[in-house]
């Protein structure tokens, strides 16, 4: 147990950086949220703010998967996967493989996951660094077997 905290600092890789179309996007929806509660508000409806539950469900999803700390940690003996929900740890004896989403092209690929020993696969978050970097860098880590 005391060998964790001599571990190694992780390597760290952080999301990508949030655009600016999605702020943009994120403006619109906040504004369009108040203007349909004033409305609503103002036209003396009680009761009437039911229906709207669906869209802000779909707004706080919206934020959430825009504004997620999303982070991808490569430690000594695991790989951790972060989001703004969940966190998964892999250990790397438990992965068989990184790959991209066009086999054999990692240098196409837009995403990467790594396929665990009892087939299931998990998707890596995207990060600001290259999608050949962080194939490499999980790569390195896994135990020749």
């Amino acid at each position: 147990m005391g060998s964790d905290r001599r571990e190694e600092q992780p390597r760290v890789l952080l999301r990508q950086e949030v655009r600016r179309w999605e702020w943009v996007m994120l403006a619109v929806l906040v504004v369009a949220a108040f203007a349909v509660v004033w409305w609503i508000v103002t036209r003396n409806r009680s009761g009437s703010l039911l229906p709207m539950l669906p869209s802000t469900v779909f707004f706080a999803i919206f934020v959430l998967t825009l504004l997620r700390p999303k982070r991808v940690e490569l430690r000594d003996t695991e790989l951790v996967l972060r989001s703004a929900v969940r966190t998964r740890r892999v250990p790397y004896e438990e992965i068989v493989a990184v790959r991209g989403d066009i086999p054999s092209r990692i240098d196409w690929s837009t995403r990467l996951s790594v396929e665990l020993r009892d087939g299931r696969s998990v998707a890596v978050p995207s990060t600001r660094e290259p999608l050949t970097l962080v194939h490499e860098l999980i790569s390195e880590r896994l135990s020749p077997s």
